[in-house]
């Protein structure tokens, strides 16, 4: 494959990455939901943009390339949705329940600082911690103090934590983006590398020296250059002057312009 080929197939994957990518935030952002058909949708669209990229040349390297691509592109749109719906959150606001579970993180780790073993549920997501993250104790003492505020103390409180997810915005997302994952999107991803790779890799339409074999069971090169060259004292049937028809000879054996008188 040639640089410009190389260079072709890249864009052509990436263009057709960046659709997909789009197309899953859009979706996912819209909806709620992944679905996870459009992971196989995004490898259709970077194989063929791959393909497209690459002409008539490619192969197994171009293959690897648009499944680089299309799993590259599956997260970033993945990493995308999870973006826009943070920025929601911090645009319209935080919920009650979103605040007391920041305040009962905060008063968790000053009971643990200073000694005391708490009794933390098991099989509980971190993605969004609520009542059934927290040990009950917890919870309760954190619910209690939020509402003994006033208005005007329950927003200050509101805007520390609003300005705390804004700093580590990238630390949850990222968290959010991790668990994210599930058994299923693994095979939905596996389906759309091999589709990225199959349609990346392109066949060669031209083989080099390729033998072909004719009815009459001879053989002949594709490629004139590796002809062999005729053996010595081979009759060619060309002379300096180019092609001739071969000269009839007589019965005895002789040219008919050169028999004997």
């Amino acid at each position: 494959m040639s640089h410009g080929s190389s260079i072709g197939a890249v864009v052509g994957g990436l263009i057709g990455g960046a659709v997909g990518a789009g197309l899953w935030a859009i979706v996912s952002y819209l909806t709620g939901y992944e679905i996870g058909w459009i992971a196989l949708g995004i490898g259709f669209v970077v194989g063929a943009g791959v393909r497209a990229g690459a002409g008539s040349t490619g192969g197994a390297l171009t293959g690897a390339v648009a499944v680089v691509i299309a799993f590259v592109s599956i997260f970033a749109g993945k990493y995308a949705a999870i973006q826009i719906e943070y920025g929601d959150l911090l645009t319209a606001g935080l919920t009650d329940e979103q605040v007391i579970a920041i305040v009962a993180r905060d008063m968790a780790h000053e009971r643990e600082g200073a000694g005391e073993v708490l009794d933390w549920p098991a099989n509980v997501s971190d993605a969004a911690p609520d009542a059934a993250y927290f040990p009950p104790e917890i919870w309760d003492e954190a619910n209690t103090y939020w509402l003994m505020l006033d208005d005007s103390q329950q927003a200050q409180v509101r805007v520390a934590v609003l300005a705390e997810f804004e700093q580590l915005r990238d630390q949850y997302s990222g968290i959010a983006f991790l668990f994210s994952f599930g058994m299923m999107d693994f095979l939905w991803f596996g389906l759309a590398g091999v589709t990225a790779f199959k349609l990346g890799a392109t066949r060669e339409e031209e083989h080099e020296g390729q033998q072909h074999v004719h009815v009459d069971g001879s053989t002949r090169m594709e490629n004139p250059s590796f002809a062999p060259a005729p053996e010595e004292g081979m009759a060619t049937g060309f002379s300096s002057r180019g092609a001739e028809p071969p000269i009839a000879e007589s019965e005895d054996g002789l040219p008919p312009l050169r028999r004997a008188s």
